[in-house]
């Protein structure tokens, strides 16, 4: 399988997804691919009286989200990597990043694992799983290699 040429980072501030961009930034710099930056201003729905209410984002919160990966991007430059964007998406999460994915589709999907515990997961769902399962192209989730223990010297 030849080296792929574009890549799409799905970032959301967390500690496996700084792994994920630095990934990202380590294939870009070898195989020469464009890389495109997403994350998704996340709409927060209430239930009250089992009747949604979708409460729109704030311009705090997209303006968080957009100084957030003009950094990442930034990052990127600084270490090489010519061809990179960015965008800022607002819906629910796994929603707003399949509609992106599928209207432009990267060559490959490099995102963050959170390692949800398996309760929290069976309650909330996980952006990856569902990447995973549905995107319409190879997805790399990205886990935090663990902690090495400290060494007694």
């Amino acid at each position: 399988m030849p080296a792929p040429r574009t890549l799409m980072v799905a970032l959301d501030g967390s500690p496996s997804s700084e792994f994920a961009l630095e990934l990202a930034g380590s294939l870009a710099l070898a195989t020469g691919a464009s890389v495109e930056l997403v994350s998704v201003v996340p709409i927060h729905v209430y239930y009250s009286n089992y009747v949604p209410d979708v409460n729109t984002v704030t311009e705090a919160e997209e303006k968080a989200v957009h100084d957030r990966l003009e950094k990442d991007m930034e990052k990127l430059r600084s270490r090489g990597v010519r061809d990179v964007r960015f965008t800022v998406l607002s819906g629910l999460v796994v929603e707003a990043l399949l509609d992106h994915v599928q209207a432009h589709p990267p060559e490959l999907l490099i995102m963050g694992s959170r390692g949800q515990s398996t309760t929290r997961r069976l309650l909330l769902g996980s952006v990856s799983d569902a990447l995973v399962h549905y995107a319409n192209c190879p997805v790399l989730v990205a886990k935090l290699p663990p902690n090495p223990a400290p060494t007694k010297g």
